[in-house]
């Protein structure tokens, strides 16, 4: 699992890993970090 980020660009979305993302601040919807939420076990 790694943290992305769902962003949008002229009415497209698109995902990719946060640690990639190099994109307008501005365009960015929303980030998952499946680590923030503590351990599922």
């Amino acid at each position: 699992m790694v943290p992305v980020t769902l962003f949008e660009i002229i009415r497209e979305i698109g995902v990719m890993p946060s640690a990639e993302y190099d994109g307008d601040e501005d365009a960015i919807i929303n980030e998952y970090d499946p680590f923030a939420y503590g351990s599922a076990h």
